[in-house]
């Protein structure tokens, strides 16, 4: 490991983290394997999945499988968390035009939230399951979605551009901006996220 504690990330077991450079943290010394300090040196089981098991697309899913499997207890994780008496619809309402298509799309609030890196366990986590860390609020809902099987989006709220999420079925041909800044063509099988008027998601 260079002197610094860096290391590029085309330097690691798989290319999808091959841009920019990886800060590790103090407790990291030159010399150290940085697939041992980035826990990447662990074995990763990949499941293949029948269309009736989509109960198993998230680790709570395999959890139960493998107690049930193995005639173990599980333990769940612990959800607590701080709550406020405001509610979102305080800040934000939800309007669904195609409640076929849809029928809930549900917001929370969070507050003081500051941008930086996630954890080191979660990131290595996510690297583990494919998945690229950018920052500690994205990781996090893309952990969610791992953990629970829960799709989640994570706005922010000074930038969302009004106070009122749209769920809409798209247009034919409409075209919207996914996070890897690639263009994508939508039909009007596609659900979209809007804020009334700019596409957020989809």
């Amino acid at each position: 490991m260079f002197s610094a504690r860096i290391r590029r990330r085309e330097q690691a077991r798989t290319k999808k983290y091959a841009e920019g450079i990886f800060v590790f943290p103090n407790d990291v010394k030159p010399g150290d394997d940085a697939l041992q300090a980035l826990q990447l040196d662990d074995a990763v089981l990949e499941l293949g999945l029948t269309p009736n098991r989509a109960d198993a697309l998230n680790m709570l899913g395999v959890a139960y499988e493998v107690a049930a499997i193995l005639g173990r207890d599980i333990k769940l994780p612990d959800t607590a968390h701080d709550t406020s008496s405001e509610k979102a619809t305080d800040y934000i309402s939800v309007k669904i035009e195609d409640q076929e298509a849809n029928p809930l799309y549900a917001a929370k609030i969070i507050k003081n939230v500051k941008v930086g890196p996630a954890p080191l366990w979660m990131q290595t986590r996510l690297m583990n399951a494919g998945i690229r860390p950018i920052n500690n609020v994205v990781d996090i809902t893309n952990f969610v979605l791992l953990e629970y099987g829960q799709p989640l989006h994570a706005f922010d709220y000074d930038r969302f551009g009004s106070k009122q999420v749209v769920v809409r079925k798209a247009s034919d041909s409409e075209i919207i901006q996914t996070l890897d800044e690639q263009e994508r063509t939508l039909s009007s099988k596609h659900l979209v996220i809007t804020n009334g008027t700019k596409k957020r998601t989809r």
